[in-house]
């Protein structure tokens, strides 16, 4: 599938230590920002709510997050797998106060009707700003909740002037209808605030040729810096698999 493709080419560029998809982008970086109300079954307690999240396996590596409790996602969380969660340690918290949330069922209000185990507890995300010290999100794996668009988090050591049209030629390698939308540091996301994702009314605009597949706007990344020497690249990559119908010819 094209978030597979994606996150395999860039992974595959010398110098990247990590790539992950994510729905939405930490800090209020960018992205689908969805939010859900959450009960814990088998419990009274009423219904928590947070942010609604999908990731790729390797999500908290990208950030250099930890796995408190329980495990990670893994490529053997598809669609044919038992449903599974990862809480963040405060949405952990509130669904389970006086227990370990890890093998502990949770199940969204109106959305889902199935429960989905709780597999994982991981550190607490700066989710909607950087100054977040706490962030109630439930991570589902993008095995089982396909997405049409999803973001991509990059860490490497390279120079963002290396790195930035290394990942370009490595993608477009891979696909030629494939285009990189914008590339932003940590740093650079930081200091610009809330970075506007892309919609679909812009990609009516672009009068693109070919909407078949993966398509999007190429656009010129801001000065790129770095914090401490390493780049921290948020590549707002739109990965659409299932273009609306005013865009498919």
């Amino acid at each position: 599938e094209a978030v597979s493709r994606i996150e395999g080419a860039i992974r595959n560029v010398p110098g990247v230590i990590s790539v992950a998809a994510t729905s939405a982008l930490p800090a209020g970086g960018g992205g689908f920002y969805l939010g859900k109300s959450f009960l814990a079954v088998n419990s009274n307690r009423d219904a928590v709510p947070g942010a609604w999240d999908v990731i790729s396996p390797d999500y908290f590596d990208a950030l250099r997050g930890q796995i408190r409790a329980g495990r990670a996602f893994s490529a053997r969380d598809t669609a044919t797998a038992p449903p599974v969660i990862i809480l963040s340690s405060s949405l952990a918290k509130k669904l389970f106060p006086y227990e370990n949330a890890v093998g502990k069922q949770v199940r969204t209000v109106r959305d889902e009707a199935f429960d989905r185990e709780v597999v994982g507890v991981a550190d607490d995300v700066p989710y909607f700003a950087l100054a977040d010290t706490q962030s109630d999100v439930a991570y589902v794996p993008h095995g089982q909740q396909s997405w049409n668009t999803m973001e991509f988090i990059v860490r490497s050591r390279l120079d963002s002037g290396v790195l930035v049209p290394a990942i370009k030629a490595a993608v477009a390698g891979q696909d030629s209808r494939i285009a990189l939308a914008e590339m932003k540091t940590m740093d650079s996301c930081t200091n610009a605030g809330i970075i506007r994702p892309i919609g679909w009314e812009e990609l009516e605009k672009a009068k693109l040729e070919d909407a078949e597949g993966v398509t999007i706007r190429d656009r010129a990344p801001d000065e790129i810096k770095t914090l401490d020497g390493v780049p921290r690249v948020f590549l707002m990559v739109k990965a659409f698999t299932s273009p609306p119908k005013s865009l498919q010819r």
